[in-house]
């Protein structure tokens, strides 16, 4: 289009829009836009799309607009919009607060995941102490076995060597007796009677000595299994 035909547009779109509202006194509290505020005419098609700047209002909803080419004219507001760059400024102050909310938000639901993950970690280690003391209660009893059937094994040891004593005296008693020529029957009989039962009892505290080496050695074994599977037990939480 000519410049005069843009100019012919441009004077009836403020005078379309001003008319009597020129002579009346502005009222900015209506408006959406401010003097000095960047717009961009969408209205009449002949300028559709040009930056301009507002300079002065004219009228209820009626700006004095300048274009870059330093050109002034009265344009209704309903025929002006701001400029995308005024409206990205003002959404690109919103932006980080919306931003900072988000992160907010965020960093309570971890500090709420922390908070979850805490609670199940003391409560995973109140109950491996449980585990733990109870452990230590089951070697405590098996300490205690173990001291006695040491003891009970000392004295085992103790009344097999007098026994293993008594036998040697009597064995050489016998011998001195039986080679004497006038050694009566029955004194014979006799001490074949007493070596036979300290025999008897040799045999029966060599049967309890071995009992109670064995027994000692399966609790001494269970007793290093069940230490050793706990300490990996206790590894592996």
């Amino acid at each position: 289009k000519t410049p005069a035909a843009t100019s012919t547009a441009l004077e009836s779109a403020g005078q379309s829009s001003s008319g009597s509202e020129a002579a009346s006194p502005a009222d900015s509290s209506e408006s959406q836009l401010q003097i000095g505020q960047r717009v961009v005419c969408i209205a009449p098609e002949a300028i559709a799309g040009k930056e301009c700047t507002i300079v002065n209002q004219a009228g209820i909803k009626v700006f004095e607009v300048r274009f870059d080419s330093g050109s002034i004219f009265k344009m209704a507001e309903d025929n002006l919009k701001r400029a995308d760059s005024q409206a990205e400024a003002e959404m690109s102050e919103e932006v980080p607060v919306a931003q900072l909310q988000e992160e907010l938000r965020k960093e309570r639901n971890r500090a709420q995941q922390a908070e979850k993950s805490l609670d199940m970690l003391q409560v995973e280690v109140k109950r491996l102490e449980s585990e733990l003391k109870k452990a230590e209660l089951k070697i405590e009893d098996r300490e205690l076995e173990v001291l006695a059937l040491q003891d009970g094994l000392e004295k085992a040891l103790a009344q097999n060597q007098k026994l293993q004593h008594q036998i040697l005296i009597l064995q050489q008693t016998y011998s001195s007796m039986s080679d004497v020529a006038e050694m009566s029957q029955g004194e014979a009989e006799q001490a074949r009677a007493s070596k036979a039962t300290l025999d008897a009892q040799l045999n029966a505290a060599k049967d309890e000595l071995m009992k109670a080496e064995a027994k000692m050695s399966t609790i001494l074994g269970s007793l290093g299994s069940a230490w050793s599977a706990f300490k990996t037990k206790v590894k592996s939480k």
